[in-house]
């Protein structure tokens, strides 16, 4: 949290003046600057994807199906945030989802570090052996916790699996201190084995 506040402009502010605290915070309030938003702006704006190579040599086709898978899936608009969240809050998560019918690319989505926690492969670092997710859906007003579970965190072979439990939402969801598993009851219709062995 403390690097999102700088991220937005909500910095701690420095101490002084406690005989007139409330005015002091705030001037410091106007006269701060938010230096932190603006390198990471600077940064992130100039992080673009200007082509595609497929690794398949004489491929005449691969580049440009590339492209367009790319833009299929929404990733410019992915990889701005991505880019963004790993300059500023120094870690981002992309869920790689299944296909989307109208855009027949897959659902990619990318996942605010503050409510994402992975645990990665010990064989590839690359990828994660698990993860969790925490969410607040408005239009049901509930809390979930998303659970990914690669094949190989459950038996040698096995297929993916992702477990959702589910609470009536509690307001701002904030860290999950004093967590009480009995306010949350797994959701079946949205958890299940998925068709291959990776954390999405």
């Amino acid at each position: 949290e403390l690097l999102n506040d700088y991220l937005t402009g909500n910095a701690p502010l420095p101490r002084g003046a406690e005989r007139a605290r409330e005015a002091y915070e705030s001037f410091m309030r106007m006269a701060r600057s938010n230096f932190a938003h603006l390198v990471v702006a600077a940064l992130s704006e100039r992080l673009r994807i200007t082509g595609f190579r497929s690794a398949t040599q004489n491929d005449e086709t691969g580049d440009p199906e590339l492209a367009s898978l790319w833009q299929r899936a929404g990733m410019n608009v992915v990889a701005a945030d991505v880019h963004k969240a790993t300059l500023g809050l120094s870690e981002a998560y992309v869920v790689v989802g299944t296909i989307d019918e109208d855009t027949d690319a897959s659902i990619v989505t990318y996942e605010d570090p503050r409510w994402v926690v992975g645990m990665p492969d010990p064989d590839n670092s690359r990828r994660l052996i698990a993860a969790a997710k925490v969410k607040y859906d408005a239009a049901e007003n509930v809390d979930r916790v998303y659970l990914y579970l690669a094949g190989k965190a459950i038996a040698p072979g096995a297929a993916a699996q992702i477990w959702v439990a589910e609470r009536k939402a509690m307001g701002r969801m904030g860290p999950l201190a004093g967590f009480d598993y009995r306010d949350w009851a797994w959701a079946p219709q949205r958890s299940g084995v998925l068709r291959h062995d990776r954390c999405p």
